[in-house]
């Protein structure tokens, strides 16, 4: 019996603890409206299925990805223009 009750309350502790971690992340997390085309939801919709993601983490994902090959288009472009201002030198 005390062993039942100690093991409700680790496993009552473990989803407080869960919970009060979730609610951090999401305070960090900023919202935004976003209104797109009936076509296009359906669009993300499958693509999100097919990710086995939701909906919004499936935005989030298109948009990170997009960021990153910009950072890294942008990154690439500099050490070309420094690679040709070197050779001007």
């Amino acid at each position: 019996m005390e062993k039942e009750a100690h093991s409700q309350l680790l496993t009552q502790e473990h989803y407080t603890i869960k919970a009060k971690a979730l609610v951090e992340i999401m305070a960090e997390k900023k919202s935004i409206l976003l209104r797109i085309s009936p076509k296009m939801w359906e669009e993300i919709q499958k693509w999100a299925d097919d990710e086995f993601r939701s909906v919004n983490g499936q935005i989030e994902y298109i948009i990170s990805d997009a960021l990153r090959k910009r950072n890294k288009s942008s990154k690439s472009e500099s050490n070309v223009q420094g690679t040709t201002q070197d050779n001007n030198k």
